[in-house]
Formats: C-alpha cells, structure tokens, sequence
C-alpha cells in the first residue's frame, strides 16, 4: 500500500509561522511535522509516499532529508497555486498511486494512532477514521460501520480509499469533505475511532501546545533509517 500526504496548503491560519515555511515542515518539537508520518510509514512497513504540494514546493526538498534517511521512497504530486484543494489533490495524484487502496493522512496532523492497522484495511471504496466532536453535533456518525453524517465526529484526516472512490470527479478544486459526504449517501464508506493522542495543527496556539510538548520528549525513531 502507497501513502498520500496532502501537504499542498498555504496554512493561512498559522500564519506569520508559515510566511516563509509550509505548515507541514513546522518544527514541532525534534521533527518536522510531516517527519513523524514518514518515520512512522517506513516502521510500519510502507515503502512509497507521495507528498502533495503547491505552496512553497521548493522547501519540501530543500528541508527534507533524503530518502535513505525514512526508508521510503518520496514521490512530489505538484499542484499549481493555489492548489486543488484536499480532494482535487487526490484526484491530481492519483497518477503516483497503484490500482489498489492507499491511505491518506494530512500533513499538518499528528497522532500515534497505529499506522500499522491501515494495512490490514482493503475497502471496496473507503475507510475514513474519526475523532469525537468538542460539541454534539458535527460531520458524521458511525452506524453499524458505516459512516452517516451529522453525528458527534469529525473526519480525523486519514483515510484508506480506492482510486475508484474518485474516479467520476473532475480534476478541480474540491474539498475532501464534500467527496465523503457523496461516498456516505452511497453507503460507499466505512468508518474506525481514532483511539491515540491526535492534534490537529491550525492555529499558532495549536502548533506552540504541540511543539511545547513534544520539545520534552526524547527521539523515538532510532530506525536503521535514521542517521544522526
């Protein structure tokens, strides 16, 4: 199975931090952001990722290391400014991907959550994993597996989908959400809870929590990948 990470955005919320920086190669605490999905791909067995881009493309293969470094293989899917969205950006990239489910995480999210378990998912069409809503009423509930919306979760930024999933869209700017919402009333899609740590980075506020906590945690990814 590939990985896709939509790292496209211009992080417009968290700026001035992004002026002069993607969100998704913020530090936060001894990595960069997207760093701890690539550690966290390669351990879990994962081989290829492709990286999503748009805004400040240049940085991603300035500031990453080379590929030996994760132990994956680092595809760009390059999007014109100002980007094609999080589901046009699927959709643009599908041409890295392989006739089969591939998963896909969001650049600027960090979590613990097993990357290990979406091998073990083979939908027909998609899986999308949820975190519970701060209020009661959000995007999509989870029935009997099958995800409906406006229940108590928001969609958690990772997914295992079948290009199938996006094969009658158009190339063009459209939000992920919009896709899910269509694949839902199709009964085309299927939902876990994200049970691990989980932030969402929007906000300067949210990136300086994190940042904060992680800068006290020793390295964890003392990979045969990973140099000093």
């Amino acid at each position: 199975m590939k990985a896709l990470i939509l790292a496209a955005g211009q992080g417009i919320r968290l700026r001035p931090h992004t002026l002069n920086c993607p969100k998704p190669l913020l530090q936060c605490g001894p990595h960069r952001l997207i760093e701890y999905h690539l550690y966290r791909l390669a351990a879990a067995g994962f081989d290829e990722a492709v990286i999503t881009t748009s805004y400040r493309s240049q940085d991603f293969k300035a500031h990453l290391k080379p590929e030996s470094h994760y132990g994956l293989k680092l595809t760009f899917s390059m999007e014109p400014p100002p980007c094609f969205e999080t589901g046009g950006g699927i959709i643009h990239a599908l041409k890295y991907l392989d006739d089969a489910p591939f998963c896909v995480i969001s650049g600027d999210l960090y979590t613990t959550y097993s990357f290990e378990s979406f091998l073990d998912q083979n939908p027909e069409w998609g899986h999308v994993y949820l975190v519970p809503a701060r209020r009661p009423h959000a995007d999509f509930d989870l029935q009997s597996g099958l995800i409906r919306p406006n229940g108590p979760y928001f969609y958690g930024n990772m997914g295992i989908f079948h290009p199938r999933c996006f094969h009658h869209w158009p190339l063009c700017r459209v939000p992920l959400g919009k896709i899910l919402r269509d694949l839902s009333a199709q009964n085309r899609l299927t939902g876990s809870i994200i049970d691990a740590t989980w932030h969402n980075v929007s906000t300067p506020q949210q990136w300086a929590q994190l940042h904060n906590t992680l800068k006290t945690m020793p390295t964890i990814y003392n990979t045969t990948h990973q140099s000093s």
